[in-house]
C-alpha cells in the first residue's frame, strides 16, 4: 500500500511542478488611468441656521410633552413563576418649539 501512495504522490508532485514551471496561463488586465478631477475650491466663513421657508415641513426642537395614553402589559417568564405588569405608552402628544402638535403613536410591545 505504501508503494501505491508513493506513485500517487509522485504523480501529484509532477503535476504541481508542471503548473508552477509553466507560469500563469490567464491574461492579466491593468486598470485604465482616470483623468484627474478639479479640486474643491476652498472657502472661508461659517454656516448659520437656515430660516424655515413658508409651508415647509418638519418639527422644531425641543419638544414639550402635553399628554400621553398608556396601556398595561403583563410580562411572564416561560415557566410561569413570576410576572410583571408594565405600563407602556401607546400615544404621546407633544408640542414643538413653534407650538405645532406632534403625535407619537407607538405599537403595542
Amino acid at each position: 500500500m505504501a508503494a501505491t501512495d508513493n506513485l500517487v504522490d509522485s504523480g501529484l508532485a509532477k503535476d504541481l511542478k508542471g503548473l508552477v514551471e509553466s507560469g500563469p496561463s490567464r491574461k492579466t488586465y491593468n486598470l485604465k488611468a482616470k483623468p484627474k478631477r478639479a479640486p474643491i475650491p476652498e472657502a472661508v466663513g461659517r454656516a448659520g441656521p437656515v430660516a424655515a421657508t413658508a409651508g415647509g415641513s418638519g418639527v422644531a426642537s425641543p419638544f414639550t410633552e402635553e399628554d400621553r395614553e398608556t396601556t398595561t402589559v403583563a410580562f411572564t417568564d416561560p415557566f410561569n413563576l413570576w410576572s410583571i405588569d408594565v405600563e407602556v405608552p401607546t400615544v404621546i402628544n407633544m408640542l414643538d418649539a413653534n407650538g405645532s402638535a406632534a403625535v407619537f403613536n407607538y405599537t403595542a410591545p
